[in-house]
């Protein structure tokens, strides 16, 4: 296990908060997999936060932080490339960003 420090740590720790505090219902970043088993260890001893990682690419995964127990099946659910409104709306909502802000995202793109 390769122990996370800087930066890195410094985001995670971010994300944590955002999390645990309510300003986003789920937080994602990308990690390299040495990282990925200590980013666990620190999101799940942090207030009762819980995490999900998945394959994204050779060497790399995604670690998603989430407070409650739902949540993991609207992760799982969630489109990888997001086509509709609706797909947008879901990612949106699921990142903590606001109706007014989804709203503009999905004005200034071509969406099916």
């Amino acid at each position: 296990m390769c122990e996370i420090d800087g930066i890195i740590l410094g985001e995670l720790n971010t994300y944590c908060y955002m999390v645990n505090t309510g300003c986003k219902p789920v937080a994602m970043m990308s990690l390299q997999n040495r990282y990925i088993d200590n980013a666990k260890q620190i999101v799940e001893n942090r207030n009762n936060l819980k995490s999900y990682s998945e394959f994204l690419y050779e060497g790399w995964s995604t670690i998603y932080i989430y407070k409650h127990d739902y949540l993991l099946e609207v992760l799982k659910s969630s489109p990888n490339e997001p086509e509709t409104v609706y797909d947008h709306w879901i990612l949106g909502k699921m990142f903590g960003y606001s109706d007014e802000e989804i709203g503009q995202f999905i004005k200034s793109k071509p969406i099916s």
